[in-house]
């Protein structure tokens, strides 16, 4: 008994023990806490404070993410241990399989057979279609692979320019029979035919084109007559830069598509328009109060409604060029640019 109760006496103490130490604990952490507020409150230390804060801070961001970063690895661990199972059990069940092939037998050689099946086939089939095909006295035998094998590259190529040659002259000949038809032109013919001479009939054929159409301008009134190379070179340097007769004539064309559009919605009757072109009618006939000479023209607002051209630098450089040819003048009226057709 005296035992017994001694024994429970040294546990008492000792739960009081640590108790006390536990108590002793909390009192120097208070301690503390109460000196860093002490020192806190101080000026000169208010700054280490501040900065082991931060420095807490960012320590515990590190330790958050040391902790993310170790969690992701512990699942890529277990993913790949999971993909290590599978790769072993797909291993075991290709090792089951080759076990289990008869003797004698690999995978390259079932490849070989069955390539070698494939080629027994094939010159079977060639072979019943020339059986078929020499049964019949008509037909023609086919060519296979090994008889292409057996004509050489050169000889192909004499046999097809023979074959063209052939053909050309049957198309000559039959051209021949009929009194009314043109003889198809050969290469040959055309080697013979110099350079220089095809040249100066291209350049021909240009200035006849050019002609015509500067005949079908000149017989309607309300046109521009396109601009020529001979008429661009009187044009001095400084003027035309590097415009080309084509630009000139491009803008001669919008130029004509405009006067031809206004001029369509002027003869026509108000009552068969539309309110728009109505609006535009009866525009033009406030513009030509003033135009006593009865002259054809267009102003830059006819320009944006009737062509996509734009009125820009390069436009009014254009129109320079045509008034510097005669193609049109300008007239000024109460601030609006006239540009009558000469």
């Amino acid at each position: 008994m005296a035992e017994s109760s001694e024994s429970s006496c040294l546990q008492r103490l000792l739960s009081d023990l640590d108790s006390l130490d536990a108590e002793m604990e909390k009192i120097s952490s208070l301690r503390l806490f109460f000196q860093f507020t002490r020192k806190g409150q101080k000026s000169s230390l208010k700054y280490v404070v501040v900065k082991v804060r931060k420095q807490i801070v960012s320590l515990h961001g590190l330790l958050k993410k040391i902790e993310s970063d170790c969690q992701e690895n512990i699942e890529q661990a277990a993913s790949l241990k999971e993909l290590r199972h599978i790769v072993e059990k797909e291993q075991n069940e290709a090792q089951h399989l080759l076990e289990a092939l008869p003797n004698g037998f690999s995978a390259q050689d079932g490849c070989e057979s069955v390539e070698s099946q494939r080629c027994d086939v094939k010159q079977q089939v060639n072979e019943t279609k020339r059986k078929k095909a020499a049964k019949s006295p008509v037909s023609i035998l086919p060519v296979t692979p090994e008889d292409l094998g057996e004509i050489p590259a050169e000889s192909v190529e004499s046999q097809r320019c023979d074959v063209k040659q052939q053909v050309n002259e049957t198309k000559r000949k039959k051209a021949a029979k009929s009194p009314v038809s043109i003889l198809p032109v050969t290469p040959e013919d055309l080697g013979e035919i110099p350079a220089e001479s095809v040249e100066s009939q291209r350049c021909d054929v240009k200035q006849q084109v050019n002609e015509t159409k500067r005949k079908k301008a000149a017989k309607s009134p309300l046109s521009i007559l396109p601009v020529t190379p001979e008429d661009l070179g009187e044009i001095p340097a400084y003027m035309k830069c590097r415009i080309t007769c084509d630009q000139i004539n491009a803008v001669v064309e919008n130029l004509n598509k405009a006067i031809m559009s206004k001029y369509r919605i002027r003869n026509q009757a108000p009552s068969s328009m539309s309110a728009a072109d109505r609006n535009t009618y009866y525009r033009y006939l406030r513009e030509e109060r003033s135009n006593k000479e009865g002259c054809v023209f267009i102003v830059e607002e006819d320009i944006k409604l009737f062509t996509p051209m734009k009125t820009d630098k390069r436009f009014h450089k254009i129109i320079v060029i045509l008034r510097h040819c005669q193609r049109l003048r300008e007239i000024r009226v109460s601030g609006i640019t006239r540009y009558v057709i000469c």
